[in-house]
């Protein structure tokens, strides 16, 4: 008998699991069933057709915002990562990262060294680009931080311990470059002879 199109999300879904780390994948989980129960409940094509094709299956997914899990910081990687496991099935990790739009700096990283390939999570890629900004010692530093702290407690850092980490670190590389956050005036007053400035109860006047 020739599956429906639930049966294959949920096929889907598994897989996804297996190919996800740490605690992404309960909360992941949960999200696509969601969304599963919403694209069942409110689209047209799925009521009337039992096995859509894959393009009208792809139309649905693009329709329902990356799944409706907007609130989750990689729900649109997610939902490319759902959508490409349709067409081929992922069998790398290299395979994932052609489907995010993350940095080619880390793309030839995750690609020189297979040993480090299997060990870090999509999570953990996902926020090394953003917050990393293609800086490769920080990178480096990075994953070294998640492989120690695996080897001393036992577990893999959640990606909570990990953006707190990056957050610290990339602020810290840049004060040593010399960013600074400027307060802006808390007032301009152009006059025809003079500019005032207003700063923290202060009145600059300049000719």
């Amino acid at each position: 008998m020739k599956k429906n199109i639930y049966d294959e999300i949920l096929e889907y879904t598994i897989y996804l699991m297996n190919t996800l780390e740490h605690e992404s994948i309960e909360f992941t989980k949960r999200k696509i069933h969601r969304a599963t129960n919403v694209i069942k409940r409110e689209n047209s094509i799925l009521r009337n057709i039992n096995n859509p094709s894959k393009e009208e299956y792809e139309e649905i997914i693009k329709s329902k915002s990356s799944f409706d899990i907007k609130e989750h910081y990689a729900s649109k990687q997610f939902a490319e990562l759902i959508l490409k496991v349709t067409n081929n099935k992922i069998s790398t990790f290299a395979d994932k990262l052609k489907i995010l739009d993350v940095s080619e700096k880390i793309k030839k990283y995750i690609k020189n060294d297979y040993e480090r390939v299997r060990a870090i999570s999509l999570s953990e890629i996902i926020l090394l680009d953003r917050m990393a900004n293609d800086n490769e010692k920080l990178i480096d530093e990075a994953i070294e931080w998640l492989e120690n702290n695996e080897k001393i407690t036992k577990r893999r850092p959640k990606i909570k311990e990990f953006e707190k980490w990056l957050t610290k670190k990339s602020n810290y590389k840049k004060k040593n470059r010399g960013y600074k956050k400027i307060r802006k005036p808390d007032s301009i007053k152009e006059r025809e002879n003079n500019t005032s400035i207003n700063f923290n109860n202060c009145t600059f006047i300049f000719n």
